[in-house]
């Protein structure tokens, strides 16, 4: 829940893999994410407070738990120069 991620709203995200595959180079590797870069529990209490239904529950399965090694990502956005690609919705 303390790890560090990068966000992006699923629209952007459908609008570069769609440019993506139309204007890209076959073969490269590009890494689509978001320009909000939060603790996955920091996005989860954003989700809850969206949310309409309420009494939500949160527990961590220990059972399936795995520790992650990587514990901050953050995404390249060298793509963007590539495909004239920006961020617009953001996560507001």
């Amino acid at each position: 829940m303390e790890s560090i991620r990068t966000f992006i709203d699923v629209r952007d995200a459908v609008r570069a893999y769609w440019l993506l595959i139309t204007k890209c180079i076959p073969g490269e590797v590009y890494n689509i994410g978001g320009v909000e870069t939060m603790k996955i529990k920091e996005m989860l209490d954003r989700l809850l407070e969206l949310s309409s239904a309420k009494n939500i529950k949160m527990y961590i399965d220990y059972g399936e738990f795995e520790l992650a090694i990587l514990s901050y990502s953050i995404v390249d956005t060298t793509y963007e120069d590539v495909i004239n690609y920006a961020n617009r919705k953001g996560l507001g």
